[in-house]
């Protein structure tokens, strides 16, 4: 049986940040990371587009697509479901074994709602708060600290 392959993600609104490679303590050099940055399509449609009525005092928005009238909140669905699609297309390749998840309560809940339930399967640590700003070695020293108190 080989040794299990831990990948870990940071990730808040508009950031991802995905270390592969964490089951290997004391090797040499960092774990391998992917840095993601959500498009925000959305909310620069809203900007863009031009008032219907050149008389109004405000621009009037544009149509906004499945019901929902705030542009940040579908570019913050869109990027959740692009990471979870990057994770599952991963897991489905057999690149990690386990998962640990750093996200703001917010995050957290969205990540769970869009997750098929294969990769929620493998979520060995799962905390609320924001890491997304620690250095590569400082989130690697902090996803795999975590992953050791799950072990104790």
């Amino acid at each position: 049986m080989g040794s299990v392959r831990v990948w870990g993600l940071a990730m808040t609104a508009t950031r991802a940040r995905i270390l592969r490679g964490l089951s290997v303590p004391g090797a040499g050099g960092l774990a391998t990371e992917l840095v993601m940055r959500a498009r925000h399509r959305h909310l620069i449609e809203a900007m863009q587009h031009p008032p219907v009525d050149a008389g109004a005092a405000a621009p009037i928005p544009p149509p906004v697509p499945e019901g929902s009238s705030d542009p940040l909140a579908l570019d913050q669905r869109d990027f959740v479901r692009q990471v979870v699609q990057i994770l599952e297309t991963h897991r489905v390749a057999g690149d990690f074994d386990r998962l640990a998840i750093f996200a703001p309560p917010a995050i957290l809940a969205q990540l769970r709602a869009e997750m098929p339930s294969r990769l929620a399967k493998v979520i060995a640590a799962e905390r609320s708060g924001c890491a997304i700003h620690l250095s590569e070695t400082e989130l690697q020293d902090v996803l795999r600290a975590e992953l050791a108190t799950l072990k104790a």
